[in-house]
């Protein structure tokens, strides 16, 4: 199968991923903080952020391991494939065990420093022993069949997974919850359970997909650990600093007003979350391209990748800002309003932020994806150091000094998410000897007259109009996907690619690649 037709087919079974885990996830919130209780339902965000924390300690070997594999595969080096595979299985066993048994022993102390109610601190501790130092080490074992998939290009077998994933675990928490009194015991059973099943099928996808995949610990060898860690290095620390930058804001908010405040807090981050793979879509999948680029030293076929992916990936962007962002305060109405209360403004608000936080990351479209193919990460990493600092001081003053209460943790991550694109832009442009303007000009300017137009439209609908119940809320969504597609194709894209995305729309899937121009 051709590399466009496969990325087609990757788009689309993301997409339908989405629709399900979105669906799946939406109901799921207040249904879990009703549950649960905003104490409770705050306590298993927390077990989940415990559990991000400790992933740093992979010391970003999942995307070095995805990178490496690809190219091996390019040149259909089969032991080299092996041989970097088992080295990272070692490593990510080993170190998951460590920090697995870290968490254990220290739970009384995260629980102290998390501030639990004194009330559910023994169901704190015993979650963070037996679900947050399980769910770690599993964590770390299943990015190797991850990594094997995606090095193939087979992004559609993870969003197929991911798909079947949601949906048992949405219908399994409703029922399990709902039909038994154990509350958060009953959450945590599920999730590690659902986390169980989704590394067995992975599993057994990669060895079918790849059936001279070997793990064995007579194969790691040190040249594959230099080679590995010569790239995740950067990685580890871009990681971890995403990490600090992203995933502090619950531990500040626990910290300083109490698990209780993820309840306004969560909502938003919950449903930004949900969409980001949407938009990320292309972007995502295209580092096995971009290496196969960068090792041919095809320099036209890896700027045109930049150009369209990137100006694809903004307009997506731009699509969800105009209704995750604009429409925030309707849809936390209609979706909180009955839980929360009042409160629902709160989380109004945060979901405004998070849609800028990820506006600015959608305008980067492409360009990790290029800088990761020609292994050109170094800047970016050291980059991100004092930026991440920034934003976790900023949060924290924001927090514990000010008024801002919730919100305030959100405010200093947009400002820096939109620093942080601006440098990566000029730092991307001299890596690829591609003039500024030239890419501006070729990646920004139609997206920014589609933003202008749609979220122009968007306010005033807001400005005139007020959702109050469901159906409203899906009549405005409607009409502003409508209209964002419509202008996507009139002026998003260049009358070449408009008739190839006309076709691929009309066409039955796969039939009719979306990148036949550009990427064959």
């Amino acid at each position: 199968m051709s590399t466009t037709r496969q990325i087609g087919i990757n788009v689309v079974t993301l997409w339908v991923s989405f629709i399900l885990r979105a669906a799946i996830g939406i109901l799921l919130v207040p249904f879990l903080i009703r549950e649960l209780g905003r104490d409770v339902y705050g306590l298993a965000m927390l077990l989940g952020v415990v559990v991000s924390f400790a992933e740093i300690a992979d010391m970003g070997l999942r995307m070095a391991l995805g990178r490496n594999l690809a190219e091996a595969l390019s040149v259909q080096d089969k032991e080299a494939y092996n041989r970097l595979a088992s080295t990272a299985g070692a490593i990510w066993l080993s170190v998951g065990s460590l920090m697995a048994l870290a968490c254990v022993i220290l739970a009384p102390a995260i629980v102290t420093f998390l501030d639990i109610p004194p009330e559910i601190q023994n169901e704190a501790i015993f979650l963070v022993r037996a679900f947050g130092g399980g769910s770690i080490l599993l964590a770390f074992i299943l990015p190797i069949f991850t990594a094997v998939l995606s090095s193939s290009n087979r992004f559609d077998i993870v969003n197929n997974v991911h798909a079947v994933q949601g949906v048992l675990t949405g219908l399994l928490l409703f029922l399990v919850i709902s039909l038994t009194d154990y509350g958060i015991y009953a959450w945590a059973a599920v999730m590690f359970g659902i986390k169980i099943l989704s590394i067995s099928v992975q599993g057994v996808l990669a060895r079918r997909l790849v059936p001279t995949l070997r793990l064995s610990p007579a194969l790691v060898d040190r040249q594959s650990f230099h080679k590995l860690f010569s790239l995740s290095g950067y990685l580890f620390f871009l990681q971890l600093t995403n990490l600090l930058s992203m995933k502090a804001d619950p531990i500040i908010l626990s910290r300083f007003l109490g698990p209780a405040a993820l309840a306004l807090y969560n909502p938003g981050l919950s449903l930004s979350r949900q969409v980001r793979p949407l938009v990320q879509v292309l972007a995502n999948q295209l580092y096995p391209v971009t290496t196969k680029f960068h090792a041919t030293g095809d320099k036209k076929r890896m700027e045109t990748t930049l150009f369209l992916g990137t100006r694809i990936t903004l307009c997506m962007g731009i699509g969800v800002f105009a209704i995750l962002g604009i429409f925030s305060q309707d849809i936390c109405r209609v979706w909180l309003e009955s839980t929360l209360g009042a409160d629902y403004r709160i989380a109004g608000h945060v979901l405004l932020g998070w849609a800028l936080v990820d506006l600015f990351q959608a305008a980067g479209g492409s360009q990790w994806a290029v800088l990761i193919g020609k292994n050109r990460v170094g800047f970016i990493v050291f980059l991100n150091f004092p930026l991440a600092v920034t934003n976790i001081s900023a949060s924290i003053y924001m927090v514990a000094y000010t008024g801002l209460g919730v919100v305030g943790v959100i405010i200093p991550t947009v400002v820096i998410g939109a620093l942080r694109r601006i440098i990566t832009t000029i730092y991307l442009c001299r890596v690829i000897e591609c003039k500024i303007l030239l890419y501006l000009r070729e990646a920004y300017l139609r997206p920014f007259l589609l933003a202008v137009i749609l979220v122009s439209g968007n306010l005033f609908v807001v400005y005139f109009y007020s959702a109050r119940n469901l159906f409203d809320l899906v009549a405005m969504v409607a009409v502003s996907a409508i209209v964002w597609l419509l202008l996507s194709l009139g002026v998003g894209f260049k009358a070449p690619e408009r008739g190839i995305v006309v076709k691929r729309i009309k066409a039955e899937i796969g039939k009719t690649p979306f990148f036949k121009n550009y990427l064959n």
